[in-house]
């Protein structure tokens, strides 16, 4: 099966402060398990916001989310999935 041009897996972020952590975390799961280290990456509503707010504010992180790659223990910020896309076309 070829490899997706695009990231499959998620990741909630539990705790935003370490998030770096959960990330290098997450990224060795995957490697372990002989995936890419590459995946979407979701943050908590901030805790100040009211329920009907965070909801919102979860909503629209669906439209913002970052998406990242592991090398080497460096965590790498993905172009937009339609740059992926267009250099995958080219392969």
């Amino acid at each position: 099966m070829p490899e997706s041009l695009i990231p499959t897996e998620k990741l909630a972020v539990s705790v935003p402060d370490n998030a770096n952590e959960e990330i290098l975390v997450f990224a060795s799961k995957l490697v372990a398990e002989g995936k890419r280290p590459w995946f979407e990456v979701r943050y908590p509503a901030p805790e100040a916001l009211s329920p009907d707010e965070q909801a919102a504010w979860l909503e629209a992180q669906e439209a913002v989310y970052d998406a990242v790659e592991v090398v080497n223990d460096d965590i790498y910020t993905l172009p937009p999935y339609s740059t992926l896309l267009e250099e995958g076309e080219g392969n």
